[in-house]
């Protein structure tokens, strides 16, 4: 399939509008009225002014639309914000992606200085995980923000990514890294699951089997796995980030050494690479590429 961005016409309004229909329809990930008119879709997406239009064109057929627009006016026009919808007939090709890979890249080149997405429904794993792997990082969780169709309530996230050099410094720096994992062996993973969830009264985030992390704050998790507690490499320091490679480079160009370079863990469905600090203890950078994971 041959992908192509492109600025929005007058012409693309009727697949506009159908694909914005879906998506508002749906109630599920947007706060936006499912009743709302086909102009007030049109403007959304294709606004005349306060914003730019895209469309993503596969085989001469618009099967996604995205906008970019200042995140507020006056001295918070700086940072951007942004709306993606894909039709439901090419979902699952990767297409989000691609139009969130052009939308950072049309918006640095715009002079946008950041890009903050105000509300990404916690449910929405799939929308969670593409962020977090394109480098954004939640700042925010607003605690039952969003009512699903059913009446749930869920939390909506505030996720940001900064699009340029802050100050001079690399946006690549300890400040880009969104979470931390620390990883311990245990024994039994019956029981040390048992202290964590129960005793310590932990929520479970991520069940992986022979490995399962809990949080601890915000950002801040513990994660057991079924290994020789007596192992030292079986203690590890996860960060989590979405620039992996980035990181790669930086760390190897400062002669930290490198275990494994970043691959792809098929088992654990993520991204990583393993380094040692200068006591010899595991450092992995990676990002979760489950979408259970947020």
């Amino acid at each position: 399939m041959s992908l192509r961005v492109r600025r929005a016409t007058p012409a693309d309004r009727p697949s506009v509008v159908a694909i914005a229909r879906e998506l508002v329809s749906a109630a599920d990930t947007y706060a936006f009225d499912p009743l709302a008119s086909d102009d007030q879709l049109w403007q959304y997406f294709a606004p005349d002014s306060g914003g730019l239009g895209y469309v993503a064109e596969a085989d001469g057929q618009v099967v996604g639309c995205f906008v970019i627009r200042p995140n507020h006016p006056g001295p918070g026009s700086h940072v951007a914000n942004a709306s993606f919808a894909v039709s439901s007939a090419a979902r699952g090709q990767g297409i989000g992606r691609a139009m969130g890979e052009a939308a950072l890249t049309l918006a640095a080149d715009s002079g946008y200085r950041a890009m903050q997405f105000n509300i990404v429904v916690s449910s929405n794993r799939a929308a969670v995980a593409l962020w977090r792997s394109l480098g954004f990082r939640v700042i925010a969780t607003v605690p039952e923000g969003f009512r699903l169709p059913d009446g749930t309530l869920v939390d909506h996230l505030v996720m940001h990514r900064p699009l340029e050099p802050r100050n001079g410094i690399d946006p690549v720096d300890p400040a880009g890294f969104g979470q931390q994992v620390t990883f311990l062996p245990v024994s039994d993973l019956s029981t040390s699951a048992a202290f964590y969830g129960q005793v310590l009264g932990l929520d479970l985030v991520l069940d992986q089997g022979d490995c399962r992390i809990y949080r601890v704050a915000a950002d801040a998790f513990v994660g057991i796995c079924e290994r020789d507690a007596r192992a030292t490499d079986g203690l590890m320091l996860t960060l989590v980030t979405g620039e992996v490679d980035r990181w790669h480079d930086r760390l190897v160009a400062a002669g930290v050494v490198c275990d494994r370079p970043p691959a792809h863990n098929a088992k654990y469905n993520l991204y990583h690479g393993f380094y040692r600090d200068p006591d010899g203890h595991v450092i992995e950078v990676q990002t979760f590429l489950d979408p259970n994971w947020r």
